[in-house]
């Protein structure tokens, strides 16, 4: 099959979809619309299909955290560059050698049924 005759038949399994339900009519429009813009737009062999999540902690902690992260690198480097060199406290030691760490924040993906998929 080549590429048009297989964005024709998204296109009709969307229009199959259209009287079952709203969320095989998304999963469905979203498979044709990534299938035409990957593969025959852009001329890839394969698709990839991304679905959107959400994070598990809140805006407002994800910001301190950020912020947190960005006052200790200024402390780093203050440590670093204007404190004395025979200072080995074990914080001020660990901060110098080990670095800063951007914060991690864990996002969790709305994943559609398979089975959905399996049908388009």
């Amino acid at each position: 099959m080549n590429k048009i005759s297989i964005a024709r038949n998204f296109r009709k399994t969307r229009k199959s979809f259209l009287v079952k339900s709203k969320e095989l009519k998304k999963i469905s429009f979203k498979c044709y619309r990534a299938y035409i813009y990957q593969c025959i737009i852009k001329g890839k062999d394969e698709f990839e299909i991304k679905f959107d999540g959400k994070y598990v902690t809140t805006i407002r902690q994800r910001i301190i955290d950020y912020i947190y992260y960005f006052f200790k690198c200024i402390y780093r480097f203050f440590i670093i560059h204007f404190t004395s060199q025979n200072d080995n406290t074990l914080g001020k030691y660990s901060l110098i050698h080990g670095g800063v760490y951007e914060p991690i924040h864990v996002k969790i993906t709305n994943i559609p049924n398979e089975y959905l998929l399996e049908n388009i």
